[in-house]
């Protein structure tokens, strides 16, 4: 009984350290582009602020392109570091950032 307990944790651990060579072998295979002369800090970053204006920069430090399989159909998938998020069915799976910007109602002048 000890002995078919013993094969079945080193069956499980064996397919455990499987699927984990298999991922890091996947993500190395992965073309990665990095831009060693970015706009600056990867995401968002505000720029320059004044009372009439402000300036928002956003850059990318890196990127890779990955290849899948969808119904059949070799494709590449985009991947960004910390975008993880697909997107809607039927629609391109591309990396997206949503930003919310808040401004104080006394600092806002609508011209009509």
């Amino acid at each position: 009984m000890k002995q078919i307990k013993n094969q079945t944790l080193n069956k499980t651990s064996l397919m455990f350290l499987f699927i984990f060579l298999f991922a890091f072998l996947i993500t190395a295979i992965a073309q990665k582009t990095i831009y060693k002369d970015s706009w600056g800090k990867a995401g968002f970053t505000i720029t320059s602020e004044k009372n009439t204006a402000v300036q928002i920069n956003y850059s990318i430090n890196e990127f890779s392109f990955e290849d899948i399989i969808i119904e059949k159909e070799s494709m590449k998938n985009i991947i960004l570091p910390g975008h993880f998020l697909p997107n809607d069915e039927g629609a391109p799976n591309l990396p997206g950032q949503d930003v919310i910007l808040q401004f104080r109602k006394e600092l806002l002048h609508l011209s009509k």
